[in-house]
């Protein structure tokens, strides 16, 4: 996962250009984490037959 230290050490070593790149990335599989998540909340679940609320799935924190 890409840190904002990371970042810069990209920028520094590669360019804007690369730094730039990098950024939307992380961007982008941040929208996809929450998509899949809305997705997996949305499926009936065993946990909804039995009376309980889902539970949403687990998310990796993006500042590791």
């Amino acid at each position: 996962m890409l840190t904002e230290r990371s970042k810069l050490e990209i920028c520094v070593k590669k360019g804007p250009l690369q730094a730039s790149m990098a950024s939307l990335a992380l961007r982008v599989e941040a929208v996809w984490a929450l998509m899949v998540w809305a997705e997996e909340a949305k499926k009936p679940s065993e946990r909804m037959k039995e009376g309980n609320p889902p539970i949403p799935p687990r998310r990796e924190s993006l500042h590791t």
